[in-house]
């Protein structure tokens, strides 16, 4: 299931923002100048310095950066400037850049937390989550009240290294010492909760990160994942409708809407919102395979199929939507296309037992006893207690007319079958057969085990 922005499950539903990671406004931990930039020309490191800071909190990061470029020119050791120019290279996303100035400033004024704290946000955003700890690490030795880096030390251990304990225990610590924006620190603490499957200690502090900022559309939608995990279908849902009313292009959200509405069975309501994925992203593989699969059971086959075809331009390795065209090929009667497709999805994953007894159905309906024992052949040997392949292997060899291979079969279908009536069925039809009576076998005799259509899951 997905979550939100930051994914509790990994990265796509509590993967770390990282404009989070910037916890102190754009200059907040540097010198901050009292008036607005001087008019006339700078003259010294410190006036060029100034003025930097100042364009830098107007979000003027290149002139800042010029600005500081002189500043540094007119004055090598001036801390601040490094400091400053990191900061502006860090908001334009020149990492490499912003991290030399931070090196450097480190070097400079080694004593500072602020520099250790500035340089573990990029490391943060540069994906080096074990370098940014240790600058979390360093600032906080430093400066054990810098709830700053507590907060942002708990982004990394917990999304980025999987300990989510040592990340509560640093949100904690966030908190107490009063983080400038706590409803950040509860909705990252809720993901750490969310991630260790306690949903009902996420579900409160996401509660209190909404007290907070009632308006977060990424807590509403991290908030329904948690109900949706608990099975409360309609608290989610109601989640997720405040989530696209603060931001109606909010494609997760519709998305996992539409995947809590079919699991209520409401079919078209799960439709409109995969379409309203799709009109935000024309190429979201889930939400076509979804709506095809939605399509597919209310018997619009043709509709179902068009979508598996955007999936899989989209993605062509996507198993799902191969598989789903060849159940759908299945129902319209084409077997040679439903073969290929479940032929296709078996080369992106070949030890899928349902996927090899689809196939070998269609071999059957196609009149292929031959390949069609074949396939359920081999998925009575990768699962030797998977009874629908026993039970088809049986209607092959009945339909080749080896009436004892197929006795064989359903015998052992009735033996290990969850519901053996379907098995039953046919071990009294074909030792009829075999008995010399005049029945006419049914045409359909696989409809006991019908092809389902899998839908994707929602995001995690």
């Amino acid at each position: 299931m997905k979550t939100p922005m930051d994914t509790p499950n990994g990265f796509t539903l509590l993967a770390i923002p990282l404009w989070m990671l910037a916890t102190l406004g754009i200059f907040a931990t540097a010198p901050r100048v009292a008036e607005p930039a001087p008019e006339k020309e700078p003259q010294t490191a410190d006036e060029f310095m100034e003025r930097g800071y100042a364009r830098g909190n107007a979000r003027q990061y290149d002139a800042a950066i010029r600005d500081f470029n002189t500043a540094i020119e007119l004055d090598p050791q001036n801390i601040n400037a490094f400091r400053g120019r990191g900061l502006a290279h860090e908001r334009s996303n020149n990492l490499e850049e912003a991290l030399r100035d931070f090196n450097t400033a480190v070097k400079l004024d080694p004593k500072n937390h602020i520099h250790y704290y500035n340089r573990g946000v990029v490391q943060g955003k540069r994906r080096q989550s074990r370098n940014a700890i240790r600058d979390f690490d360093r600032a906080i030795q430093l400066d054990p009240t810098h709830a700053a880096s507590f907060y942002n030390r708990g982004n990394m251990l917990g999304a980025r290294q999987g300990d989510d304990d040592a990340a509560i225990r640093d949100y904690d610590r966030a908190l107490e010492l009063m983080f400038y924006d706590p409803g950040k620190v509860y909705h990252n603490r809720a993901n750490a909760h969310w991630r260790k499957r306690d949903y009902d200690a996420a579900l409160r502090d996401y509660d209190r990160s909404l007290e907070i900022n009632p308006r977060d559309f990424h807590t509403y939608y991290s908030r329904g994942t948690a109900h949706e995990k608990k099975g409360d279908l309609d608290a989610a849902i109601r989640d997720y409708d405040r989530a696209v009313e603060f931001y109606p292009r909010y494609a997760d959200a519709y998305y996992n809407r539409g995947v809590a509405y079919r699991k209520k069975g409401d079919d078209e309501a799960a439709i409109r919102d995969y379409s309203a994925v799709i009109a935000i992203n024309p190429r979201h593989v889930s939400a076509h395979i979804n709506r095809g699969a939605a399509y597919s059971r209310k018997g619009d086959v043709d509709a179902a199929i068009a979508d598996y075809d955007a999936a899989i331009r989209a993605n062509p390795k996507s198993f799902n939507a191969h598989r789903n065209r060849g159940i759908a090929n299945n129902k319209k009667g084409d077997f040679d296309a439903a073969i290929r497709d479940f032929t296709n999805a078996l080369e992106i994953s070949p030890k899928q037992g349902n996927t090899l007894n689809s196939r070998g159905m269609a071999f059957t309906r196609k009149g292929d006893f031959d390949a069609a024992i074949r396939d359920f052949d081999r998925v009575v040997e990768w699962y030797p207690h998977f009874s629908p392949a026993l039970l088809n292997r049986g209607i092959a060899h009945r339909k080749k007319g080896d009436f004892d291979a197929a006795i064989r079969d359903f015998e052992r279908a009735v033996e290990i079958a969850a519901k053996p009536a379907s098995a039953r069925r046919e071990l009294d039809f074909t030792r009829r057969m075999k008995n010399g009576e005049n029945i006419v076998e049914w045409e359909e005799g696989m409809t006991a085990e019908p092809d389902v259509d899998e839908d994707d899951d929602v995001l995690n």
